[in-house]
């Protein structure tokens, strides 16, 4: 509880959190439409994606 942030501050904000996606969601977008936020990623970041996605089939190939 923050007190001295007023209720109605509170209670608005509590209600625009409700609706924002936690961090399963968010990983479940980048991976299921990379191409659409690949434009917003740096170079980097997008390297580190697909090494990581990479890494995953991997695993998975060597499993089956």
């Amino acid at each position: 509880m923050t007190p001295r942030v007023p209720k109605i501050i509170r209670q608005r904000a509590h209600g625009l959190l409700r609706h924002w996606p936690d961090d399963y969601h968010l990983e479940l977008m980048t991976t299921d439409m990379p191409d659409h936020f690949a434009k917003q990623l740096e170079p980097l970041t997008k390297m580190m994606m697909q090494y990581r996605q990479e890494q995953k089939e991997e695993q998975n190939d060597k499993t089956i």
